[in-house]
């Protein structure tokens, strides 16, 4: 393959720069180049007149240069020739791209800028909605100031880009990847498990950068492991710290009611003892004894039913007040 070959297969793309299909043919051709190849295309484009080849040109050089994570060389391409390219769409669509690629947050806000009013006009271009729903994804990752409820609402306006997108192209294997990020955001494991297998399974492995792509999606299935054990060791331990507030409020009410009781009956007692007989005071003391485990009894079952505690107490109580209805006919 030489670069007389790129530049026929180039010619041969009847596309507008508007078709999705264009898009894919030009990332197609880019995935065939190698650094001699790429070379050589960049010399052509220095000096092409032809407008619709220069476009082609600089798409299969940026997308060669963007699939492999070459931020400044793209940033810097864009900048230099952007005012040589005559198009609005395709070029600002590929910059919407790289741009977010740098993870800086107003990187990130101006890519989504682009990508919403390029999704606005063209919102059959799967190719735009993907980069839309990415760069939204993409945000709620990195924008450290987001509230839950704003990362709840941004990663299901991606999911429904990314669901709507997947529809109509089941086999383009980043669309699943960039839906599994979105599943991780809103805590939904199983699926972004799914989504990243699938993705890894659809690369083509035949491009140059397979290899990149998938170190790309076992870093995010390594990080779906992370995020999972992290959300559940989080869990056990507000479970663990939930049940031991429990028990010490639980503990305090019992001994609240342990006092309380004790200063009732020394005082209870008192009064009885210098109202009643000593039959009927003796009577009392333990019908009003039998009442307080009761209560106490109660206010336990209340806040734990399963402790098997209150059977003591409730016995008890039970013999005290059998003894008092029974006393008067022992003495």
């Amino acid at each position: 393959m030489n670069s007389e070959y790129i530049i026929q297969e180039l010619k041969e793309i009847t596309n507008t720069e508007y078709e999705r299909e264009y898009e894919i043919k030009l990332t197609d051709i880019s995935k065939e180049l190698t650094q001699n190849l790429f070379d050589s295309i960049v010399a052509i484009l220095k000096t092409e007149q032809n407008n619709d080849l220069k476009l082609k040109l600089y798409c299969i050089i940026f997308t060669y240069k963007r699939r492999r994570n070459d931020i400044n060389f793209c940033i810097n391409f864009y900048q230099q020739n952007k005012d040589r390219i005559e198009s609005s769409f395709i070029v600002n669509h590929l910059y919407s791209i790289i741009l977010k690629q740098t993870e800086k947050l107003k990187d990130i806000n101006k890519s989504i800028e682009i990508a919403t009013e390029l999704n606005n006009k063209f919102s059959e271009h799967i190719g735009v909605a993907h980069n839309l729903a990415d760069g939204l994804v993409l945000l709620c990752e990195e924008a450290k100031s987001l509230s839950q409820v704003q990362i709840k609402e941004k990663s299901n306006e991606a999911l429904d880009l990314l669901n709507d997108i997947i529809q109509k192209d089941p086999d383009y294997a980043k669309f699943y990847s960039t839906r599994a990020r979105a599943f991780i955001l809103l805590k939904n494991f199983d699926l972004a498990k799914d989504n990243i297998n699938n993705a890894i399974d659809k690369e083509d492995s035949k491009s140059n950068d397979y290899q990149l792509r998938i170190t790309q999606y076992l870093l995010i299935k390594s990080k779906i492991t992370l995020q999972e054990q992290s959300n559940q060791a989080i869990e056990d331990f507000k479970k663990h710290t939930d049940k031991i507030e429990q028990d010490i409020r639980k503990t305090t009410l019992e001994m609240l009611g342990f006092f309380v009781a004790i200063i009732s009956f020394i005082y209870a007692d008192i009064q009885i003892l210098t109202k009643f007989s000593f039959t009927d005071a003796i009577r009392l003391i333990f019908a009003f004894s039998s009442g307080l485990l009761l209560t106490m009894t109660g206010f336990i079952y209340i806040y734990d039913s399963n402790n098997k505690k209150i059977f003591l107490p409730l016995i008890i109580a039970t013999v005290l007040l059998t003894i008092s209805i029974i006393l008067p006919k022992f003495l």
